[in-house]
């Protein structure tokens, strides 16, 4: 029997399965029964009524563990003349056929444990289908690889209205491989160095503060922990100078760690190329994983940087695509960090056949976009200056006049990045506050055009236009009630006498 016809006979996934079968058994069950786990933790040791309950936990545990071994040995996929099929169930039988023309791509994903053993999960994504439909938790590289070639082959052969001949060379086209982008260990370097370092900043505050306040008091009395807080800032205004400066430099140097730890454990060996009508991308560290973006399925391209992207020149590209399942979960996205703008370029003629910039005219957004936000800033920001400067704090209330003016000119950098453009073909819309941000949708793409308008909108005659499509939606805010109008007209038509499907 030749290798490539194993895959005609039924299947059961490599040994290893196993483990990562119970590991999923066992993180549901910790989902489902952390209270009672909490509790015994928290619980007083002696206790019968928790010795009970941690025996009971434990028999659930081996007894669920049980089952999810048998259903290894229940679970079987082959390859038929026109789909993949996969049986599977213990008490309940499932069998699930899935049509090669239905298949959008084959994706593998690799946590440490399945580069330990050398399996890779395999995740087969379908139009209209859930993960859990089409996911192999474990298969030895060499088989998962082969199951990929297979599955592409006999898709390109059940999508070719033409002979069998130019359904294979399609198939053998789609294997060529071109590389985009590969970080290399500087590079992972830099997109650590540059990344928004707000959010580590943020997590430590919120974990730190509240620990150090609710450390001065352990009974937990509001009064008593209004003294220690007073007493708090007597000693905070005490300190000196160079204190100050050295606590700054700690929550860099710490946020820096993080995003460099993160930027590591997720971008780690980063290879993006482009391979017949899909982009690809493999990449991480302690969970290796492989994305794929076919060109039907991109619904949306994005790509933008932040101040300190804009200095050394990367931006990252971000694919939006349709929508998986019963539409409750997020549009299937995925991000390519350190670009240059050259990458950027290839991407959107690999997609679009877009060499250069195609608009004729860039649109600015009305300014009531900044005058609506301001209005709700200031009053926020005036009855807590008002305020403290009543009761005599003076300092507060010059922070929140600082604070004040920073939103107001925060609001004031989104209002006049706001762009947008479109022609024929594409719709283009520019944003961004402190960064830059920059949106491309394909007209064919749109699925449905509305108009919102607020209070403070419809009196000033503006409009927000809402474009949907398969992958999430992009607004334009505050136009011309006309203009939104004519736009909404002139979209429908280009999507209603357009000859391409959006998928």
């Amino acid at each position: 029997m030749k290798k490539s016809d194993i895959l005609d006979q039924p299947q059961r996934q490599s040994q290893f399965a196993i483990i990562f079968i119970v590991l999923r058994f066992v993180k549901n069950l910790f989902k489902q029964l952390w209270p009672l786990l909490l509790a015994v933790l928290l619980g007083r040791r002696g206790s019968s009524t928790f010795d009970t309950i941690e025996m009971v936990i434990a028999g659930v545990g081996i007894i669920g563990v049980v089952p999810s071994i048998i259903a290894y040995y229940k679970y079987y996929f082959h390859l038929s003349e026109n789909e993949l099929v996969i049986n599977k169930g213990l008490l309940k039988k499932v069998k699930l056929n899935i049509p090669f023309e239905r298949i959008q791509s084959v994706n593998f994903r690799q946590t440490f444990i399945h580069q330990f053993f050398n399996v890779t999960e395999v995740e087969i994504e379908t139009a209209g289908s859930s993960d859990q439909e089409t996911k192999i938790d474990a298969l030895d590289i060499p088989t998962a690889e082969l199951l990929r070639k297979r599955i592409l082959e006999m898709k390109a052969q059940a999508t070719q209205e033409g002979s069998l001949s130019l359904a294979i060379e399609e198939a053998e086209v789609e294997e060529e491989v071109e590389t985009i982008l590969r970080l290399t260990e500087k590079d992972l370097l830099k997109v650590g160095l540059v990344q928004n370092h707000f959010k580590p900043v943020g997590l430590l505050i919120g974990l730190v503060a509240p620990i150090y306040f609710y450390s001065f008091s352990f009974d937990f009395n509001p009064n008593s922990l209004i003294r220690q807080a007073y007493s708090y800032f007597d000693d905070f205004q005490s300190l000196t100078l160079f204190t100050g400066v050295l606590a700054a430099i700690g929550i860099l140097i710490i946020a820096l760690l993080y995003s460099l730890v993160t930027t590591v454990l997720k971008h780690y060996n980063l290879h993006f190329w482009r391979s017949g009508e899909k982009f690809q991308v493999v990449r991480g560290l302690l969970t290796k994983q492989e994305f794929a973006a076919l060109d039907n399925k991109i619904q949306i391209l994005n790509w933008g940087q932040n101040p300190f992207e804009r200095i050394i020149g990367f931006y990252n590209i971000i694919f939006s695509q349709a929508k998986s399942g019963d539409g409750k979960r997020n549009a299937a996205k995925f991000k390519i960090p350190g670009c240059s703008m050259e990458q950027v370029n290839y991407v959107k003629e690999a997609w679009l056949g877009i060499k250069d910039d195609n608009f004729t005219e860039y649109r600015a957004v009305s300014p009531h976009l900044f005058y609506h936000t301001a209005m709700y800033q200031l009053l926020i920001f005036v009855v807590f200056i008002v305020v403290y400067f009543i009761v005599g704090k003076i300092w507060l209330a010059i922070l929140f006049i600082f604070l004040m003016v920073a939103s107001l000119y925060l609001s004031w950098l989104n209002y006049k990045k706001k762009r947008y453009a479109f022609n024929d073909k594409e719709l283009y819309i520019g944003g961004g506050t402190v960064g830059l941000r920059h949106a491309l949708l394909p007209l064919y793409k749109i699925q449905d055009v509305n108009i919102k308008e607020n209070p403070y909108q419809w009196r000033r005659g503006l409009s927000t236009l809402v474009v949907n499509t398969a992958g999430g939606a992009i607004k334009i805010p505050y136009i011309p009630r006309q203009e939104a109008i004519d736009m909404m007209n002139e979209l429908v038509y280009r999507v209603e006498i357009s000859q391409r499907s959006w998928m």
